[in-house]
């Protein structure tokens, strides 16, 4: 390029610079006026002028960037099309050369396509500015949003804001039209930019659009569990927005407006629960439509206790529930969902109580309740779930396979043929267990595979497991979108328990965030969501690959579980031992006397909670000790260190505990024996009580996989037993030792067929029995090998 087209490129660029300035957006047609005639012309002339200079002139390039960007910003879509091209190719010149040329808005921008896209986002948003806007238009800014998104990478700064953008489009267009997809797009849209957005402004905005998306499905389906998640989501935007903030009042107003609908609605069960009462007060015992409304007072309570976990309200809800059903005529069509809802309830309070009693009442009523439903009947599919559900809490109580199989079965017979009647028979929104069948059915029958993965070891059915979490997380709506992600979180910490792979144990993780996320602050089971991720994050840090702040996050995560969890809920106890030993953990890393102290504090209020004879004693036994043992070290107290070992000591002798758990305390107590006194023969005697017990390790019954891992998990037991023995003067014991730990390993090796997989094949009842006496001498809780990894050194 010659001097003279210098001087003219740097002209003309000054010139096209200064005829944008008077651009005015406001005024389309003005906005184009001056956009077309001698700055059309300019432009055109500059562009030949850039094409034939051999390098970037920056100044001609941002003039022709906001030139061709504000025309497509103003032109008809179809028209501007070719301005959008040219605007993306001169912006990417100036994003690879000098970024601070570029607006401000475009900056963060890794490349023109990234810039396209917020073009093409606030040409959608010009559109959704006009009031007059008709259908037509509401689904081109749809389209043009939807672009955008696709040419968003997941980790750009900029996908948040377009999918807030995306979700309020979608939210508009239903308002306008009221399509029902266009709701939950726009629910799910606004979650999904929740989670992409990171600056606070961005994130503010995010959570307030999603609360209106949230707010307009309430209306719709009248579900509270979208009325709390839109209050939950606008509260948090209220109170990430400055008060100078031009968009505070408009937030802060509707805050208020979606807490005052709560407020009315949730009145609305008190006044439901006084005059159902008073009703049934003033009728005569033969009044015809009693069984409708001891029904009703029922549905009151029951929603009652939901929302505030106060168990009279349940229990009154029970006895309501029966007196109901006793009132119901033989062919009353509501029949069966009083029975259902009265085995739901009863399942409540067995979980509540761990009363046995309960839960048979539970799975017998379900049972007569599948028998008044023909084949046939859209209802009988979710009668089919909700008993999977009891048969699988049963049979992890009574260690009953019999049961476990049934809840399998039956789950998998619920989810293939429960397609969804929920539009059909619940118009209104209105919940009852009989609904939304297949996504019950596929929520108990995760639970039950996963317990029998736990079980048998079979891998198969921990990936049908996880398989089926995935299928009820994407059906999942917000009630239940929770419970699924939890699920999930479970199987997949399962799956890394078996494979030690850390992207099983992030997918995890992500999962149980997720699910925290999702939780309604009035859920009931939030306490063990949190619970779970705060497992999570110790086994995290326990093996040494996640954040710093791992131990610390836990601590605060589970404390909140417990703050959830009153005195004599049968969840508390495992909850104050994960508590203990996150504060041990803490201690051991900050050498902590004060955190050390407290851990035995929590872990003594644990063991003192449970049952004298109880599955978990010994794991909760364990766990104490450890807490002494690391406190004694702390203390420099060798009578808390004896305090451990015989603690330990009491674990592995005690008969209830699974073999794997006793196997770890005699380990643990073996270790702190022979490093508090290497010549005392305590420590050989309690690596030699490990031995003893290393045969019960694999069953027959155990799928062969899970049975070498058990192997591997104990294979040194034998060495530091024999090594004991020596430092003792042992000699000959010390060779028998090695002898048996050497025979255990011969015989599995030998031992290659698969007997069991014949035997259920051939032989079923044989096979639940060979499995029930297996589980009843504690030798198959395959989810306890963690327990050894993290507590077999004190």
């Amino acid at each position: 390029m010659g001097i003279r087209d210098s001087f003219l490129l740097a002209a003309l660029s000054v010139r096209l610079d200064t005829r944008l300035k008077g651009v005015d957006l406001a005024d389309g047609a003005a906005g184009l006026r001056a956009l077309g005639g001698a700055a059309a012309e300019d432009a055109a002339r500059l562009r030949q002028l850039v094409e034939r200079s051999r390098g970037v002139n920056l100044i001609a390039t941002a003039a022709l960037f906001k030139f061709h960007a504000l025309r497509h910003y103003l032109l008809p879509i179809a028209e501007g099309l070719e301005d959008l091209r040219i605007a993306t190719q001169m912006v990417g010149k100036l994003l690879s050369t000098k970024p601070a040329l570029v607006p401000e808005a475009f900056r963060a921008c890794r490349n023109g396509d990234e810039a396209a896209a917020l073009l093409l986002a606030d040409r959608a948003q010009r559109i959704l500015q006009d009031v007059a806007v008709d259908r037509s238009e509401l689904d081109q800014a749809v389209g043009l949003l939807g672009i955008a998104v696709r040419h968003l990478p997941v980790d750009s700064p900029h996908r948040g804001p377009v999918l807030t953008r995306l979700s309020a489009a979608y939210l508009a267009r239903y308002l306008r039209f009221e399509d029902p997809e266009d709701c939950e797009q726009a629910v799910d849209t606004g979650r999904e930019a929740v989670q992409r957005s990171s600056s606070p402004s961005d994130l503010a905005r995010a959570r307030f659009n999603l609360g209106q998306a949230l707010l307009a499905r309430f209306t719709r389906l009248t579900r509270r569990s979208d009325l709390e998640a839109a209050i939950e989501a606008l509260r948090s935007s209220v109170s990430a927005t400055p008060e100078s903030d031009p968009g505070y009042e408009q937030r802060r107003s509707r805050l208020a407006t979606a807490q005052e609908t709560a407020e009315h609605i949730f009145g609305m069960l008190d006044d439901g629960v006084a005059i159902s009462r008073a009703v049934l007060q003033i009728k005569d015992a033969d009044d015809p439509h009693r069984a409708q409304r001891l029904g009703g007072l029922a549905f009151f309570l029951i929603a009652r206790f939901d929302k505030s976990g106060a168990l009279p309200d349940l229990e009154e809800g029970i006895d309501a529930l029966r007196e109901a059903i006793a009132a119901s005529a033989a062919d009353d069509e509501e029949l069966p969902w009083r029975k259902v809802q009265l085995g739901e309830s009863l399942r409540w309070r067995a979980q509540h109580t761990g009363s046995a009693t309960d839960l048979d009442e539970a799975v017998k009523v379900t049972r007569e309740a599948l028998g008044l439903l023909t084949e046939g009947d859209p209802r009988r599919a979710g009668c089919l779930g909700v008993l999977a559900g009891h048969l699988r809490v049963r049979a992890e109580r009574t260690s009953s396979l019999e049961d476990l199989d049934e809840a399998i079965r039956l789950g998998r017979l619920a989810a293939a043929v429960g397609a969804d009647p929920d539009r059909e028979n619940d118009p209104d929104g209105m919940e009852s267990p009989l609904t939304g069948a297949r996504h019950v059915s596929m929520v108990n029958l995760t639970g039950a595979l996963g317990t029998r993965f736990a079980w048998l070891g079979t891998l198969s059915d921990l990936r049908e497991s996880i398989d089926v979490c995935r299928a009820a997380v994407a059906a999942a709506d917000t009630s239940t979108r929770a419970l699924c992600l939890s699920n999930l979180s479970a199987n997949l910490h399962r799956l890394f328990a078996w494979s030690q792979e850390p992207a099983d144990l992030e997918e995890a993780l992500k999962a149980a965030r997720a699910a925290v996320d999702a939780c309604v602050p009035s859920d009931q089971d939030r306490r063990r969501y949190m619970a779970n991720l705060a497992g999570l994050l110790m086994a995290r840090a326990t093996l040494g690959v996640g954040s710093a702040s791992d131990v610390d996050d836990a601590v605060a995560v589970n404390r909140a579980a417990l703050d959830l969890t009153p005195p004599g809920h049968e969840d508390r106890p495992r909850w104050l031992a994960t508590h203990a030993l996150l504060l041990r953990n803490r201690a051991e890393r900050n050498r902590s006397a004060g955190d050390a102290a407290q851990a035995v504090a929590l872990a003594q209020e644990a063991l003192a909670a449970l049952p004298a004879v109880h599955t978990d004693r010994g794991s909760l036994m364990i766990t104490l000790a450890a807490c002494l043992h690391l406190h004694a070290d702390l203390t420099a107290s060798p009578s808390g260190a004896r305090q451990a070992i015989e603690l330990w000591r009491e674990a592995a002798e005690t008969t209830t505990s699974p073999v794997m758990v006793r196997i770890t305390a005699a380990r643990a107590a073996g270790y702190a024996a022979a490093s508090l006194d290497p010549a005392d023969g305590t420590a050989a005697d309690l690596y030699e009580a490990a031995v003893v017990l290393l045969p019960l390790v694999t069953s027959r019954a155990i799928d062969r996989r899970s049975q070498e891992q058990r192997l591997v998990s104990v294979m040194d037991v034998a060495g530091d037993a024999a090594a004991c023995a020596l430092s003792t003067g042992r000699a000959v014991r010390a060779v028998e030792l090695l002898e048996q730990g050497r025979n255990l390993m011969w015989n599995q090796i030998l031992n290659t067929h698969d007997d069991f997989a014949e035997l259920r094949a051939h032989h079923p009842e044989l096979a639940a029995r060979l499995i029930t006496v297996a589980l009843g001498l504690n030798d198959m809780h395959l989810d306890e090998m963690d327990l050894l990894r993290s507590t077999a050194r004190p």
